[in-house]
């Protein structure tokens, strides 16, 4: 379905722009490639925003917040302990992996048929049939 194909057309263009992140993110070469790939700088728009917002979660979702903090092995009372988190995520974290899966699931919640849907469509058939 074009649905499915947009959706792995996507997520294609995503890791490609993952895996040209990684390659080299430190010469002065890489910084004029980004304002000339305008795919790649779009990702990595959003790949900042969503970092923002997952370290800002300290006030809305607290819990979340320790557990970053737990997961990644970082003490919270550390005095640069959000520039430390910052760095490990940055390190670590695929964000097209993230979004790949998230659309993934979307598509798939879309598509598939629920057993209340069947047997809507059953009864409606059978009615039809009579």
């Amino acid at each position: 379905s074009r649905v499915v194909t947009g959706a792995i057309r996507k997520i294609r263009k995503w890791e490609q722009m993952q895996l040209r992140y990684a390659r080299g993110q430190t010469t002065d070469l890489t910084r004029v490639a980004l304002a000339v790939d305008k795919d790649l700088m779009e990702y990595l728009v959003w790949r900042s925003y969503f970092i923002q917002r997952l370290i800002a979660t300290e006030d809305r979702r607290p819990a979340l917040y320790r557990a970053l903090f737990r997961e990644l092995g970082i003490s919270r009372r550390s005095p640069d302990a959000a520039k430390k988190l910052r760095e490990k995520i940055e390190r670590c974290f695929s964000f097209s992996a993230y979004i790949s899966l998230n659309v993934e699931m979307g598509v798939r919640d879309s598509i598939e048929v629920h057993q209340l849907t069947w047997c809507g469509t059953i009864l409606l058939f059978g009615l039809f049939a009579v």
